[in-house]
């Protein structure tokens, strides 16, 4: 019964709601190909399947067409309509990769004999051509300093650890993938400073900027996870049960041994952004390595000591980045006047310059819930909450220079 009621993905992805009568009556040739579709995904994590399905679904259902009947033409049509839609190309690169990866993996398990070795109608459709850095986005001063404020709102405890995972990724220069990993084991204390111990193979030892420092105490303490932690202990770790938590403070609440998935902090980061007037197309964790690198730039570093705080090789590759970076806006469009002249930004100590221009959710210092609270609430209490006043907005600002 429970076979009967499996409908494949392949049959969904090219009937949508007629799947479930098109599963009775398929053919043993498209019976194969749906087979071979759920086994080619197994062989990917479940975050990427997702992302593996969405142009087979638009391939199929565009052209209403099963695999085996795709040509070079129709590939190549699909891919024009992703750039006339402005897809960058590196997500059209992307997508017709995933649509190469199937049908050579087709070929390699024998899935379809009739139609001999070496069909594969993607094959010979050219590539987009890439430019490696042609999307690099940074924040400028302003928005930087807005975003932070922003995160600073935030009194619950997912806002301390969110305020404190961005403000690293801002000033520490690691990789996302060791920032995600950090553990307490690898935080070396002597007196008032912190020192972390970066990498597996060759290991650097750095020391944390102090305002990045206070914050992750500052999180620790009020998740109530600073006692009793453990070397294998993941600082910046995810919620044991997301949607039943209302926020206590208590170190059970908290995965501790587990690594946070990055798309949860990309969401997060969304949402405060979002509140900070932050422009939707720059809201992406690598947009914040970015602007540490320019950060770093502005601080009067060369591309050496920029390389080093990357953890970048020495290679052309690099040396382009840096000029794209170089050659970006230093300021947002609506920046208020002078704000180069009084930008002196400080990476230890996170210097900003006030711009007299208000982000676009609030009265000045809105105090704010996170979103786990935020999205089980009405409309109209959330938009009591972005009312509230907050006082000591200036303060807060302050504290941050």
């Amino acid at each position: 019964m429970e076979e009967e009621e499996h409908i494949p993905i392949l049959i969904k992805l090219l009937y949508g709601e007629q799947a479930g009568l098109a599963a009775q009556s398929t053919s043993g040739r498209l019976r194969r190909w749906c087979t071979a579709f759920e086994a080619w995904q197994g062989t990917f994590p479940e975050y990427r399947r997702r992302r593996l399905t969405r142009p087979w679904h638009e391939l199929l259902s565009s052209r209403q067409k099963v695999p085996w009947k795709i040509t070079e033409k129709d590939v190549e049509e699909y891919l024009a309509e992703l750039e006339e839609r402005g897809y960058v190309s590196r997500t059209i690169h992307e997508r017709r990769r995933y649509l190469e990866w199937f049908y050579k993996w087709c070929e390699q398990q024998g899935v379809d004999g009739k139609n001999g070795q070496g069909f594969n109608p993607v094959k010979h459709v050219p590539k987009p051509k890439l430019s490696r850095y042609e999307n690099v986005q940074i924040l400028s001063a302003a928005e930087v300093r807005d975003l932070l404020a922003a995160l600073r709102r935030d009194e619950s405890i997912l806002g301390k650890r969110d305020y404190a995972f961005f403000l690293a990724r801002l000033l520490v220069g690691v990789p996302l993938k060791c920032l995600l990993e950090l553990s307490w084991g690898q935080v070396q204390l002597e007196e008032d400073e912190a020192w972390v111990l970066w990498g597996h193979r060759k290991v650097k030892r750095e020391r944390l900027p102090q305002a990045v420092w206070k914050a992750i105490q500052a999180y620790l303490e009020a998740s109530g996870r600073m006692e009793g932690i453990q070397p294998d202990e993941t600082i910046f770790a995810p919620l044991a049960n997301p949607i039943a938590w209302k926020g206590g403070q208590t170190a059970e609440e908290w995965k501790a041994g587990e690594v946070i998935q990055p798309g949860v902090m990309n969401k997060h980061l969304k949402k405060f952004g979002w509140l900070a007037g932050v422009p939707q197309e720059k809201l992406k964790l690598t947009t914040l390595r970015h602007t540490a690198a320019v950060l770093r730039l502005e601080a009067g570093d060369d591309p050496g000591q920029i390389q080093e705080f990357l953890g970048r090789p020495l290679c052309d590759e690099t040396s382009k980045y840096l000029k794209r970076l170089a050659e970006l806006p230093a300021s947002a469009p609506g920046e208020a006047p002078g704000v180069e002249e009084e930008r002196e930004s400080s990476v230890e100590g996170g210097t900003l310059p006030a711009t007299g221009q208000e982000p676009h959710h609030r009265k000045p210092g809105a105090k704010l819930k996170h979103g786990l609270y935020a999205r089980r609430q009405p409309a109209e209490e959330m938009a009591a909450i972005l009312a509230e006043n907050l006082q000591g907005l200036e303060q807060e600002i302050e504290g941050l220079r």
